[in-house]
């Protein structure tokens, strides 16, 4: 029985969610993790801003090398850093040509 499980039975009829350490306090999350998420938040911060990302700006942001930014991406997601800053910049796109539709009507 998983831990899951034997909470649901023990609290009947309560709702259980599950979510990182790093959503409640990033400090108290594994170093990867605070690492992983870090690079994201900053690579999204500065395609917000409109800067050009790089390796080493977000390694500088997060306190890590621009290779270990590189290895990070490169272990978590299917493809690499270039393409990531691309989908981020995509996405805000998407999201403001939204906005900007609602709005304008």
């Amino acid at each position: 029985m998983t831990q899951r499980a034997s909470i649901a039975n023990y609290f009947t009829g309560a709702t259980i969610e599950q979510v990182e350490a790093y959503d409640l306090c990033p400090q108290a999350a594994l170093k990867g993790t605070q690492t992983a998420r870090g690079i994201f938040e900053a690579v999204w911060a500065s395609v917000q801003a409109g800067l050009k990302v790089t390796t080493s700006q977000v390694g500088e942001i997060v306190g890590v090398s621009r290779s270990r930014v590189s290895h990070v991406v490169n272990d978590l997601l299917p493809f690499g850093f270039r393409q990531l800053v691309k989908l981020c910049e995509m996405l805000f796109l998407a999201i403001n040509s939204k906005t900007h539709m609602k709005f304008a009507k």
